[in-house]
């Protein structure tokens, strides 16, 4: 049911990244899951793959309610669940700051923004490989 809701666009061309692949197709697991559970089911889940600066950055966005900054900033926090979708929504509060120690511990980052007309982008940005791109 998920599957069919994503819109994935990748940049050609993508350089190789320092990561680990379970830890990266974790984050990017969860924030998907994440877009299905709060975004609102008539939109697409939009996924994009791009280039950016010295990492390669991976969003996924959705169509949900607004956001404040305040709010964004406690989602990253352990077991932070806020009482708006705590009642319709399952879980502990506590994959969105797995995935952010997932990133660090790949000398990436995590961060997340508030969409214009609802919902959140949350961007997974990781170091492109400088060896593997000096060697091509």
């Amino acid at each position: 049911w998920l599957a069919s809701r994503v819109v994935l666009t990748m940049e050609e061309g993508l350089p190789p990244v320092t990561a680990n692949p379970t830890f990266f197709e974790q984050i990017i697991e969860n924030l998907i899951r994440n877009a299905g559970k709060y975004g609102d089911p008539k939109f697409p889940i939009e996924v994009r793959a791009e280039t950016r600066r010295e990492y390669v950055r991976c969003s996924v966005a959705d169509r949900g309610q607004p956001l404040e900054v305040g709010e964004i900033e406690q989602m990253f926090q352990p077991f932070y669940r806020h009482n708006r979708t705590a009642a319709r929504v399952s879980g502990l509060g506590l994959g969105l700051p797995v995935c952010k120690r997932l990133a660090e511990v790949q000398h990436g980052r995590i961060h997340a923004e508030p969409r214009r007309g609802g919902g959140l982008e949350i961007a997974l940005e990781i170091p492109i490989d400088t060896l593997a791109t000096d060697e091509v």
